[in-house]
């Protein structure tokens, strides 16, 4: 399980910047991706690579 958690963490240290911007100008250009993203070509590419992360492990089944 650690080894899952540090996969998943390990994207999150480049997005860190975008849920907290530094600036202004980096405040309105997140606003203005996120207005964009349904129009972009490449959406699927981004849920694909969310959804391939959160597959990436099998949890042992465990007895109740």
């Amino acid at each position: 399980m650690r080894a899952y958690a540090a996969g998943c963490q390990k994207p999150g240290d480049g997005v860190g910047r975008w849920m907290v911007p530094e600036s202004r100008f980096m405040a309105w250009f997140v606003n203005q991706n996120y207005r964009l993203l349904p129009y972009v070509p490449w959406k699927g590419l981004i849920a694909r690579s969310i959804r391939r992360t959160a597959n990436a492990i099998t949890l042992k089944d465990y007895e109740r």
